[in-house]
């Protein structure tokens, strides 16, 4: 029962299909198959139902689940321990990171890493800062760069860093009603009410930041986007008003003044608290705190 197989039998699990789990694994669904009858051969017992297309597990099968994903756990980190003997700076280094960090904080960044340490493997998924927790307390990442929460639970065994600081700002195209109206005074959050709104979708992390600084009226129209790279654009041509990372201002668009506290977030690295970091993780760690010092 080797690591190659455990994964197999995880991912059919959590996709509930032979056909998504061979996506994932980048495998043709016959060796997804035969793994999985070498895992059922081992046990004498069927571990999946296949009930058409969709895959669940038996009773056995949610058993071997709970211990696999422990398994998996023990195997990384005896793994990660051997290979931290050796002062190496080598291996793959699994790395999430939030799109708006991709593409305006990282790359000199990723640059200067991967020059220094030619070694390491990046294998890199672009998120959500929603998904990097998940992801980070189920072990497929190693480190993810995202938005950190303003209230991190406690439960989570999750420890943050924060790398930089990331000011928000009420942004409207220099030409908009409001950039006039706020030329005469400061302006509040009831003048902004009879403009739409542009704003990251509901599940964004930034978005839970935006929505307790505004708090929006219920029926209040609003426009979402999955980037903010979006949002800019939709302010460009005077669609609304949007919350904007100060860094994305350019001469197009104009910062207003208003009577509140303008939000801010922090970006920065989550990863396990229970996880040895491999060589390569403190590496890139140190790389991205010289770099933000």
């Amino acid at each position: 029962m080797d690591k190659t197989t455990l994964e197999t039998f995880i991912a059919i699990c959590e996709y509930a299909s032979f056909s998504k789990a061979a996506d994932k694994l980048h495998l043709t669904q016959p060796a997804i198959s035969k793994r999985l009858n070498t895992l059922e051969n081992k046990f004498n017992t069927q571990l999946i139902d296949r009930l058409g297309k969709t895959a669940s597990p038996t009773q056995s099968g949610e058993v071997l689940l709970r211990h696999a994903k422990q398994l998996l756990l023990l195997m990384d980190e005896c793994e990660t321990a051997v290979n931290n003997l050796d002062t190496s700076i080598s291996g793959t280094l699994h790395l999430g990171i939030s799109h708006h960090i991709a593409l305006h904080r990282l790359p000199v960044i990723l640059q200067r890493f991967s020059t220094t340490y030619p070694e390491v493997k990046l294998d890199l998924q672009f998120i959500s800062s929603t998904e990097a927790l998940p992801k980070i307390q189920k072990a497929e990442l190693e480190l993810a760069l995202a938005t950190l929460p303003t209230t991190p639970s406690d439960n989570s065994q999750a420890s943050y860093l924060t790398i930089w600081q990331d000011p928000l700002c009420i942004a409207v195209k220099s030409d908009h009603a409001l950039a006039k109206l706020n030329d005469e005074r400061s302006l509040n959050t009831n003048d902004l009410f009879d403009y739409t709104t542009l704003l990251p979708n509901t599940h964004d992390a930034t978005r839970q930041i935006i929505d307790q600084t505004l708090n929006l009226p219920a029926k209040h129209h609003i426009i979402e986007a999955n980037t903010f790279e979006g949002i800019r654009m939709l302010t460009r041509i005077g669609l609304g008003f949007s919350v904007l990372p100060r860094t994305l201002l350019d001469k197009t668009l104009r910062a207003l003044t208003l009577n509140i506290k303008t939000p801010k977030r922090q970006l920065g690295v989550i990863h396990h608290q229970s996880r040895t970091l491999s060589n390569a993780s403190r590496a890139f760690l140190r790389v991205l705190e010289n770099h933000s010092a």
